[in-house]
Parts: structure tokens; sequence; C-alpha cells
């Protein structure tokens, strides 16, 4: 038997499948998102290995693991590992050609 389940982005439960790949070992996600840009010089078809975020997406769904009277304080000075973002440029250097670039650096805003 298949269920289906239809969701829509806002509703997959992020920290669900977050603490379930913690549990089989995973310690570093590479996702891509399909986003518009506002600066010229990013144009459709170009890749962006970002470097730092803003999120103005607060209210909207659950933002942390730590609830129920645990404080915890995480930084967010710095949200994108360094090596994996080295790593991620130096592959995606070799995709470039035929009208597909990569910028090294860029910062994602989130809005609700």
């Amino acid at each position: 038997m298949v269920y289906t389940i239809n969701l829509q982005p806002h509703e997959v439960p992020a920290r669900a499948n977050i603490a379930a790949l913690r549990s089989i070992g995973v310690r570093c996600i590479i996702a891509f998102s399909a986003a518009g840009s506002l600066q010229e010089e990013v144009k459709p078809r170009d890749f962006v290995v970002p470097d730092q975020v803003i999120d103005r997406t607060k209210g909207i769904r659950p933002f942390t693991f730590f609830e129920g009277g645990f404080v915890c304080h995480v930084p967010f000075a710095d949200p994108f590992d360094g090596k994996v973002g080295k790593l991620v440029r130096q592959c995606g250097h070799s995709l470039e050609g035929d009208g597909v670039t990569l910028h090294d650096k860029g910062t994602v805003i989130c809005m609700g």
C-alpha cells in the first residue's frame, strides 16, 4: 500500500527531518534551493554558495530544537560551515561554462 502525503514547502517538518538525519549519523547537509536574486549580476542558472543568512521568519514556524524550559544560546554569526563551503566552491567551479556561473558568496534572505 502506498500513502501519499501532500505538503506545501512550509509544512514540511524540518526539525523532524534534521533530527532523523542526525540520528543516523549525518553531520553535514548540503541543500539546494530555487530562489531569485535582487542583484543584477546574479542571473537565472547561476549558483550562489551562501556565507550569511538573514532570517525574518520568526513566529511563522518553530525555529529551535530548544524548548520546554531548556535554554541554549547558539551563535548565528557564521551560519554556514566554512570547510563545507570551500569544498562546494571547489566542486562548483567545475560546473561553470555554457552560461552557468558560480558566485563564491552571498546572503540568503528568508522573508515570511
